[in-house]
């Protein structure tokens, strides 16, 4: 049930209870109206009580959805970095290809033919490295 619909359930009880409790003061029945004015009462606060959850849905929604959108935001700033330190290692190795190096491990020279050999010999570094600090 939406807050739209409930405010028209809760303007047609306070109706309701505003002509009973008219009804009931001018005499107009020979009913009493205390016992129906009571009932009309508490559907109100019923209906306001459901109001406030219908309300705090919507806020725990609104907050999911924004949460949501700032993961995006950040995934996307992150990706965009990750991109760009992607070209500069490119760049880099685009520089060193071709170039010999000091295998320390087999003590003897390295040549690194092109930027794809250039990055398969860091990534393999970094790999190693992380396994040694484990």
């Amino acid at each position: 049930m939406s807050k739209e619909e409930i405010e028209k359930i809760k303007e047609g009880l306070r109706k309701m209870l505003f002509n009973t409790m008219e009804a009931n003061e001018c005499g107009l029945s020979n009913n009493d109206f205390k016992e129906d004015i009571e009932i009309l009462k508490g559907a109100i606060q019923y209906m306001e009580q459901l109001e406030f959850k219908v309300e705090a849905r919507e806020m725990e929604h609104n907050y999911a959805v924004n949460m949501i959108d700032e993961i995006k935001g950040e995934a996307v700033k992150l990706y965009k970095e990750i991109r760009k330190q992607n070209e500069i290692i490119d760049k880099i190795a685009e520089q060193l290809a071709g170039l010999t190096i000091w295998n320390i491990e087999k003590d003897e020279p390295l040549i690194l033919g092109d930027k794809v050999e250039v990055k398969q010999y860091f990534e393999k570094k970094v790999e190693e490295e992380n396994e040694n600090n484990i």
